[in-house]
This record gives C-alpha cells, sequence and structure tokens, in this order.
C-alpha cells in the first residue's frame, strides 16, 4: 500500500471533511436520541458524502431516494408486524 504523495498539502481538507461529518453526526445524534435506526442510516449518509463526494451514490437525489425506499419498507415491515402481533407501534 502506497501513500498519496500529494497526501500531506490536503491533510487540512481531510480534517476539516472529517470535523463537519462529525459534528453532523453528533448533532443528530442529540437531536434523535431514541431511533437508532435513523443515526445510522444518517451516519452512513455523512460517511459517504464526505468521503466519495464526486460518487453517483453522494448525488442528492439517489439520496433522497436510498432514504425513502428504506423509510417504507420500514413503515410497511412495522404495519405487517402491527397487523399479526397487535403489539407494535410506532
Amino acid at each position: 500500500m502506497q501513500i498519496d504523495l500529494k497526501f500531506p498539502n490536503y491533510l487540512r481538507g481531510y480534517f476539516l471533511q472529517s470535523s463537519d461529518a462529525l459534528l453532523s453526526i453528533l448533532l443528530i445524534t442529540f437531536i434523535i436520541s431514541e431511533t437508532p435506526v435513523v443515526i445510522a442510516s444518517t451516519s452512513a449518509t455523512a460517511f459517504i458524502f464526505f468521503t466519495l463526494p464526486i460518487n453517483i451514490v453522494a448525488r442528492p437525489h439517489c439520496t433522497i431516494g436510498e432514504h425513502s425506499i428504506g423509510f417504507f419498507i420500514f413503515v410497511r415491515a412495522v404495519l405487517d408486524l402491527e397487523h399479526h402481533s397487535g403489539q407494535v407501534s410506532l
């Protein structure tokens, strides 16, 4: 494994990106502390945004679509569990 020779030149940018991601995740954790699923998906999205900003999965419409699909699958699963057991609630 070779270290990129330009790494020291970009060190400040990497540090700022990592700090922004950390602050975003901590803020969301304090706001939504009772739902770890939301925190996990938001953390994964922050990681993608800050480490792979040019990648296709970091585009806003892809991210919104992915979260929408995940949300609808979650709601459907909760409704199915609630229908079958009568005990699960959002």
